[in-house]
């Protein structure tokens, strides 16, 4: 039996992953906590926003239905829920620079889309220009783009043949971030705040054996009897021949290296092109969630998603097929709390924009059963053509 298979369920993964997306220390700065939460934030975003298939018509655009694409986009893996896939692509691409989809085709019919481990990929071009796909491990190969759809990132470091990850075109802030929160750590693990002085009653010389053993059962003494939950609220009593001193430090280190992780954080959202407040409410400038929502997707997610639908177009419908087009729907990010919802599309009802069954399906309310009452574009009766006609007739 031939490599790609007619049923779409028995279709195989080509490329298991030899290392997982994540967690698997193919992307350094993932581990990163600002990194990972500007990363999970678009990522998340986007998996939940549907993408669709249309075509230009006289009046506009239509869903295209008809077309095999329009099924493969709603469920593209065989393993994977779609939601799944399409967050595992957007980290791929933020993290790496790349995305790698492969097409399991049945002719010129493409089945279904399995996701490669982009450190698994080389691209390198052909004699003619054309980019070959060398895959290692399991299954691999070389490859063309009739097999292998290529999402570069669009940002900075392009080279022509393979995109470069924000990551690691902006690795210096992303360090500076990792050595102010290492900074923060051991500062606050010292203790700062109240600290014990504790006076020993004899002298020592340093590096001496007897010095060196006493430490030693300080911080035993220490350990047993001041520090620890079991010690919380019990007195503290010094040990023999020694005298216990509480020294206050008085600092506003504290507050400093806040400002400084915080504004260190920021710039590392700016290299994804997420407004701060996005991330962090406390920084908040915005009047409402759906300014901030409409912020976040002009500055970060229509850019990306416009660039990957535009990819899959490439990938995935034929060239001679010049009216159809490939659209995510933001609708669900940009929508509020559900009294606005409800007023929005009641008042796109009234206005005969859409259609009684239309407002309902955005609201997630059951169709109306009667078609010429559900299906038809009403318009209020009172409004009439101002022309001099109806205006005697008034």
């Amino acid at each position: 039996m031939g490599l790609f298979r007619k049923n779409r369920t028995e279709t195989r993964q080509l490329f298991p992953y030899i290392s997982e997306v994540f967690g698997s220390g193919v992307f350094s700065a993932e581990h990163n906590p600002s990194v990972d939460r500007v990363v999970s934030k678009i990522a998340n975003s986007v998996s939940i926003l549907p993408i669709r298939l249309y075509t230009h018509t006289r009046n506009g655009r239509t869903e295209a239905f008809w077309n095999p694409v329009s099924k493969l986009l709603k469920d593209p893996s065989v393993e994977e829920s779609p939601v799944l896939f399409w967050k595992t692509l957007v980290r791929q691409i933020l993290l790496t620079g790349n995305g790698y989809i492969f097409k399991h085709r049945d002719g010129n019919e493409v089945l279904s889309l399995e996701l490669i481990d982009p450190s698994r990929v080389t691209v390198k071009r052909s004699p003619i220009g054309r980019k070959l796909f060398y895959v290692s491990g399991t299954r691999g190969g070389q490859f063309t783009d009739d097999d292998i759809i290529h999402i570069p990132y669009t940002g900075e470091g392009y080279n022509g043949t393979t995109g470069k990850s924000p990551c690691e075109v902006h690795s210096n802030i992303i360090r500076q971030n990792d050595i102010i929160s290492e900074y923060i750590s051991i500062f606050f693990n010292n203790s700062v705040g109240s600290r014990i002085v504790l006076e020993l009653g004899d002298k020592f010389e340093p590096g001496s054996q007897k010095l060196e053993k006493l430490m030693q059962e300080l911080r035993q003494y220490f350990q047993a009897f001041v520090t620890g939950a079991q010690n919380a609220g019990k007195p503290m009593i010094a040990p023999p021949n020694t005298t216990m001193k509480l020294l206050e430090q008085s600092s506003n280190v504290q507050s400093d290296t806040q400002a400084i992780y915080k504004a260190s954080c920021n710039q590392i959202y700016g290299i994804f092109n997420v407004p701060p407040e996005v991330l962090d409410s406390s920084q908040s400038k915005y009047n409402s969630l759906e300014q901030k929502n409409q912020d976040f997707l002009t500055d970060a997610l229509r850019p990306l998603t416009l660039h990957i639908a535009e990819c899959l177009k490439k990938g995935l419908v034929n060239p001679e097929d010049t009216n159809l087009f490939l659209e995510w729907d933001y609708t669900a990010l940009l929508e509020t709390d559900r009294q606005k919802a409800m007023d929005f599309y009641g008042g796109a009802f009234q206005k005969g924009i859409l259609s009684l069954n239309e407002a309902r399906s955005k609201l997630s309310f059951p169709p109306v059963d009667n078609d010429i009452v559900g299906n038809t574009i009403w318009i209020q009766s009172s409004m009439i053509p101002n022309t001099e006609d109806n205006i005697n007739s008034i």
